[in-house]
């Protein structure tokens, strides 16, 4: 039983572990209690670690939602590595959720999950980069970003991408990505297609 109930935590996180990267949503049908994954967590697994921080995040699996435990366990996922931890730390960071608020502090964050190829992390960089947000307003590295987040699927980075390609005139790329995001269904590039006439 004790190998079964393992197997199905690790199961568990794995997948939550995918959905964030692949920028999907978690199958609500997917269950775990905190209980279960505790005394590990406690022993140092990252992924444990990451499964508490994501269970006191959202208030599941039998605990009620509280960010400053969340925080907490998503540090010590982050700081061994975990690339979803740390995006989720640049999220918390960047929203006060948790945390004090602290643009720096979240950019940091999502560069060093984005420079483990976590696409909705590549996105936050860029969305840092473009606004000049935590980092010098950078529109080179914005659009370097962008583009790498947008090439593994993420939506919103295909939209900024598109609108980047677009004030620079390589219509037929911003068409290209803008299409690319309202396949997706993304409203924003939804709406720009259908007012220039484009059919997705």
């Amino acid at each position: 039983m004790k190998f079964f109930l393992k197997s199905f935590v690790v199961f568990f996180i794995v997948s939550i572990l995918f959905a964030v990267s692949a920028n999907a949503g978690v199958d609500e049908d997917l269950s775990i209690n905190a209980r279960d994954i505790l005394p590990s967590a406690q022993q140092g697994d990252n992924i444990s670690q990451f499964g508490m921080g994501y269970l006191y995040y959202y208030g599941k699996g039998g605990v009620a939602q509280n960010y400053q435990e969340a925080f907490i366990w998503f540090k010590k996922a982050a700081d061994q590595g975990i690339a979803a931890a740390q995006n989720y730390l640049g999220v918390m960071y960047s929203d006060g959720t948790g945390v004090a608020q602290n643009d720096y502090a979240a950019f940091m964050w999502y560069k060093t999950a984005a420079d483990q190829g976590l696409a909705d992390a590549q996105f936050h960089v860029g969305e840092s980069y473009q606004f000049g947000t935590g980092v010098r307003q950078n529109y080179e590295e914005a659009f370097i970003w962008y583009k790498k987040a947008a090439e593994q699927g993420h939506a919103g980075a295909q939209f900024f991408l598109g609108g980047m390609y677009f004030k620079a005139k390589n219509y037929q790329e911003a068409f290209k990505w803008l299409r690319k995001a309202a396949e997706q269904g993304d409203p924003d590039a939804q709406n720009i297609l259908k007012n220039e006439g484009i059919n997705y």
